[in-house]
């Protein structure tokens, strides 16, 4: 344990994403542990029944969730005509906040023993000021060192899919899944105390509906304790849009109540989107990785 909660030398030189992963890592870690020492004396003392339903039995599910972010974020915003706008990194070139907090929702219904679907809601809202240090080209505005700048940068997705598991009992379940991610991305960026006109404010928004297919399993190692995940890829050139989409989770979910579960879980999500829409022409990337915590209620 200490080794995994001090970092080595070659972890600290290995730059900022080294170090935000291990301290992810390291919350994950102790976020499990805790629920863990929380769930014991339950698992001793609980038997096993079917009156407390979980991840594999339940035919109605909702779930909340919350996270612990640190984005990285890069936006290009052309303009009409062919004319490039600058590559710039939202949390460094804007002071976008580097750290944010975000819910996620999701229903979910199975359909006989096989078939589940889905719905997932997931936003992103976050907005900075800093004095410019260079030069930017923002659609159709250029910016000048000095100037103040305003921003907001917005995204939520809509997840609808479809699973189907060719393996599925009690303590185990294995399948595969299609789905749709609708992406809607806004961007703003004020240049302050100068009127609001086209000539001092940049504003893009576009919503891109990325198909998605994978796979995700679970298994129960323990009479209510659960360990389930999910992957998902997208690679695709589609009307106006060029994306990628790569989502990775894993979680442990503990069947804490006889209807609702609490559980801990390690996110990874990476949206790369290029787009032609004329409402937000350019190119968009968005990566994180980071715990999230949640409540799991079955039906």
């Amino acid at each position: 344990m200490h080794s995994l909660l001090n970092m080595s030398a070659d972890e600290q030189t290995a730059g900022p994403t080294a170090a935000i992963a291990h301290r992810w890592a390291v919350r994950c870690i102790a976020a499990f542990a805790a629920a863990l020492l929380l769930g014991s004396g339950t698992l001793v003392s609980a038997q096993e029944s079917a009156e407390h339903r979980g991840y594999l039995t339940d035919r109605y599910s909702l779930t909340l969730g919350f996270y612990e972010l640190r984005p990285e974020t890069t936006v290009r915003l052309d303009a009409l005509g062919g004319r490039l706008g600058t590559t710039l990194n939202l949390e460094d070139d804007l002071g976008i906040k580097s750290e944010a907090t975000a819910q996620d929702f999701s229903f979910g219904a199975r359909i006989g023993r096989r078939h589940r679907v889905e719905l997932e809601r997931f936003g992103v809202d976050r907005e900075g000021r800093r004095d410019n240090t260079r030069q930017i080209v923002v659609g159709n505005d250029t910016y000048d060192v000095g100037v103040v700048l305003d921003s907001e940068f917005d995204m939520d997705v809509t997840r609808v899919g479809y699973a189907y598991s060719f393996l599925r009992d009690d303590k185990k379940e294995v399948g595969v899944h299609v789905g749709v991610h609708i992406t809607e991305l806004a961007f703003r960026v004020t240049a302050e105390l100068q009127p609001i006109t086209s000539a001092t404010q940049e504003i893009a928004e576009t919503t891109a509906p990325l198909p998605v297919i994978g796979a995700q399993g679970g298994f129960r190692f323990l009479p209510r304790w659960t360990l389930h995940g999910r992957a998902q890829i997208f690679r695709l050139t589609a009307g106006d849009y060029d994306g990628e989409i790569d989502h990775l989770a894993i979680a442990f979910e503990h069947s804490t109540f006889k209807r609702v579960g609490l559980g801990v879980a390690l996110d990874f999500f990476r949206l790369n989107l290029d787009s032609k829409d004329d409402s937000f022409l350019g190119s968009f990337e968005l990566k994180f990785a980071g715990p999230r915590i949640f409540a799991h209620a079955h039906f």
